[in-house]
């Protein structure tokens, strides 16, 4: 198509170039030459899902797979599906060979496109493995009931194996079923203890909780001062709710 674009405006060129000459001589102005259309990098830096994909297959061609695979994933997020299929190719490949944070990427990936029941294998495959972000997605997929069945012990029994492994999320997931009472029987003081870990381990939404319950004194005593301090640390951290 590209090419009989350009044969039919230089057909259209010479026509008016020869329809312009008058009994004055003068030529017509030169038509205005087509842009140079953008490179596949710069195509794809600016959200042309196809560029991306065949930017990726480069780097694949000269062996770069790991600059790759995060291409491929911006190709799929800009909705070419070549690049979905070949991030869950190379991805998955690399699950296959043992490789723990790539399964926990892959069940994510399968995750936030609404396909729990693929995600969840994965994650419980990570979360086997030792590797505790597995097991706070895993958990946050039965607290839910996404791709599984709700089964709010398991999601409770995995936030603590996460918590104990020093996964702060896995702290601030357990204290939220502490406070709501889900799986668990509710208890504020539970809740407090979790979020003061997680905060000290410097989990920023945790701290920025802890503020409000310190605030008013929920579950903990009530200290307007340490409330304040609580919603700079969660802000410092990076949340941004808590900066407001």
């Amino acid at each position: 198509m590209r090419a009989l674009s350009l044969s039919l405006s230089v057909a259209l060129g010479l026509a008016v170039l020869v329809a312009g000459c008058g009994p004055s001589g003068k030529a017509a102005p030169k038509p205005t030459p087509a842009p140079k259309p953008a490179s596949d990098p710069a195509a794809c830096k600016a959200g042309d899902g196809a560029a991306c994909v065949r930017v990726a297959d480069a780097h694949v061609a000269q062996g770069d797979e790991a600059g790759a695979i995060n291409i491929y994933k911006r190709a799929c997020t800009a909705g070419a599906e070549a690049g979905c299929s070949r991030f869950e190719e190379l991805v998955g490949a690399k699950c296959d060979a043992g490789d723990l944070p790539a399964c926990n990427s892959l069940g994510f990936f399968h995750d936030q496109r609404g396909a729990g029941a693929k995600a969840a294998p994965l994650y419980k495959k990570v979360c086997d493995g030792g590797a505790m972000p597995g097991c706070v997605n895993l958990g946050y997929l039965y607290e839910n009931g996404q791709g599984v069945a709700v089964d709010l012990d398991q999601a409770r029994d995995l936030y603590k194996k996460a918590c104990d492994g020093a996964d702060m999320d896995g702290c601030g997931n357990l204290a939220a079923l502490y406070f709501n009472g889900l799986g668990v029987k509710q208890d504020h003081k539970a809740a407090a203890v979790l979020l003061t870990k997680a905060c000290d381990g410097e989990h920023a939404q945790s701290c920025s909780v802890l503020a409000d319950l310190t605030e008013g004194g929920v579950g903990v005593a009530k200290d307007a001062a340490l409330a304040s301090k609580l919603r700079q640390r969660a802000c410092t951290l990076g949340f941004q709710d808590a900066c407001q």
